[in-house]
């Protein structure tokens, strides 16, 4: 009940207010109406002072005309639109003319020739030389002023508006003027007239306002119960919410944890595969190093025992070579023996021949001496190629073995290479895929920590709308 009587007065205070709100906006109105209407009527009536004037120009200008044409003279012509001029009248206001001195020639409240230069209103405005300046420097003078009515007290002034323009070809300066309090009275006519439309209007508006706040009190009434029961309904939801949320937040902050522990071994296995692999790849590179060198081995093995049958061949020919030194060493010693006999026989005559086959016969036993050293070395290098061509055929036989076993390991390694590289990139793959469920992991936490904050600035804009209601 407490409520509705504070909606209550709320309401009528807002009454009060918009009603206060027209008025100020009502105010502002009139001021800008009455403005704009006030210079529109002074437009107007301007425009029948210009109508007035462009009459009375026409008759003196058809005076000019005669006189230009010499039906009269120049000085009866100007008498005569004088006295047109003064004739002239129109809702009690009149036509007055004066020449660029300031001198009236026409003008029923002046005498003719009088100089009204010095004339001035309450305010100090020389009207009639301010209409005759501006009209001789533009052609057309306008001027604001107060002054006495005709027949009235001579101490009462009011608003006047007067207009000239000069006849150039006379020098003078044709003029009238109106008074413009009637323009106010008019305008005050106006106003009151929309015053009491309005303050009509206000009463009938607020009469409104007064039975719509009180059905509006009536339904907002019901409202705020039932705004109050589900505020009390919301209430309980958030708090289920918040306490979800939370419960979500924490849920997903441990699975991002175990998710980045998964990141972390899956990167260090990586890093070991990528490791293995590279180790594979140098292993197989010195593999087939390997089997390359084990290779040329062979080749050149094949080389080594090429050479080997080409020495075992040389030895038989220097054997050869050696049994014939040997014949040679034999058949010299016989020639050198027969030589010494006969070099006796020949006795002091065949002395020195003898020395020299002396020295012959022992060039010869050495030549069979060292003939069959040579032999017996040549024999004894035979025993040793003969070991040695067994050797190397069993080293040949082996690094054939070699070459096979390390082309079958070179097949092995690159298997286990290529076996390398695909489990590396599998693993990059599996690095991949885990990154991006740390990625979603971690955005599930951060909307999962928004939704938790959320809800608790839901709840607060829940109780906070529940004080707002309870203050109404």
């Amino acid at each position: 009940m407490k409520r509705k009587t504070n909606l209550g007065g709320q309401l009528k205070l807002a009454n009060i207010g918009i009603g206060i709100a027209l008025v100020l906006v009502f105010v502002v109105f009139t001021v800008m109406f009455a403005h704009d209407m006030r210079k529109g009527i002074m437009d107007s009536e301007m425009l029948k002072l210009e109508s007035i004037l462009e009459i009375g120009q026409k008759r003196i200008n058809y005076w000019i005309n005669q006189a230009a044409a010499g039906h009269v003279t120049t000085q009866d012509a100007q008498e005569a639109a004088i006295r047109e001029i003064s004739d002239f009248r129109y809702q009690d206001n009149y036509v007055w003319i004066n020449d660029y001195t300031v001198k009236m020639l026409t003008n029923p409240t002046k005498k003719r020739g009088e100089d009204c230069s010095g004339v001035k209103d309450p305010d100090g405005i020389t009207f009639y030389k301010d209409l005759t300046d501006e009209a001789i420097r533009t052609g057309k003078g306008v001027s604001h002023y107060h002054w006495v009515k005709p027949g009235q007290s001579t101490s009462k002034f009011f608003p006047k508006m007067s207009t000239a323009i000069k006849i150039e070809a006379w020098n003078w300066i044709l003029a009238t003027g109106v008074y413009t309090d009637s323009v106010d009275k008019k305008i005050h006519a106006i106003l009151w007239s929309i015053i009491i439309l309005v303050i009509l209007s206000q009463v009938v508006f607020q009469g409104i306002l007064v039975w719509l706040f009180n059905f509006i009190e009536r339904t907002l009434g019901k409202s705020i119960d039932m705004i109050e029961d589900s505020e009390k309904s919301l209430t309980s939801v958030m708090s289920k919410l918040e306490d979800a949320s939370h419960s979500l937040s924490v849920s997903t902050e441990e699975q991002a944890a175990t998710v980045e522990s998964i990141v972390s071994t899956v990167n260090e296995t990586a890093s070991m595969i990528t490791k293995t692999d590279e180790n594979t790849k140098y292993v197989a590179a010195l593999s087939k190093d390997t089997r390359k060198s084990t290779e040329n081995s062979n080749e050149e093995m094949k080389s080594l025992i090429d050479a080997m049958d080409k020495i075992n061949n040389s030895n038989g020919e220097i054997s050869k070579i050696i049994k014939v030194i040997d014949e040679i060493a034999f058949q010299t010693n016989i020639l050198s023996l027969n030589a010494a006999v006969e070099a006796a026989r020949a006795g002091e005559a065949g002395k020195g021949f003898a020395v020299v086959a002396e020295e012959v016969r022992n060039l010869a036993q050495r030549s069979a001496e060292a003939a069959k050293d040579t032999a017996q070395l040549i024999r004894s290098n035979e025993a040793l190629y003969s070991n040695c061509n067994k050797i190397v055929d069993q080293v040949n036989t082996s690094i054939t073995q070699i070459s096979v076993d390390m082309g079958k390991v070179d097949s092995l390694i690159q298997e286990v290479a290529a076996a390398t590289h695909e489990q590396e990139i599998g693993m990059h793959q599996l690095n991949n895929a885990v990154e991006h469920i740390n990625v979603a992991m971690n955005e599930n936490a951060k909307i999962a920590n928004q939704t938790s904050g959320l809800s608790e600035e839901l709840r607060v804009q829940t109780q906070r709308m529940a004080a707002n209601v309870k203050k109404i």
